[in-house]
């Protein structure tokens, strides 16, 4: 099965201001080019591919992020005998 894309992919970044500075300039370098630029969301659009960084709500602000698999779900398109999805959930530890 070949990627050829991800329709869109947010991230939530405890440290909104940092990441987004990052993401400045890693995304457009990888093509994509900056849609939306706010105090809250950065997001990018690019080929099959869009890319957001938002900022925590802020209950979770500052807050660690720790990931493991069994609560959403990530799909794509392949042949019928392919696997197409795989699940992971994600909570905030202080």
């Amino acid at each position: 099965m070949e990627v050829n894309g991800i329709a869109h992919i947010f991230l939530t970044a405890s440290n909104f201001e940092r990441s987004r500075e990052f993401y400045r300039k890693l995304l457009p370098f990888l093509g994509l080019k900056p849609m939306i630029d706010s105090d809250t969301s950065f997001y990018c659009v690019g080929g099959r591919t869009a890319v957001g960084i938002n900022a925590p709500a802020s209950e979770h602000a500052g807050v660690a992020f720790e990931q493991n698999a069994s609560g959403c779900t990530i799909s794509a398109f392949a042949p019928a005998s392919a696997p197409t999805s795989m699940n992971c959930t994600a909570s905030y530890v202080r």
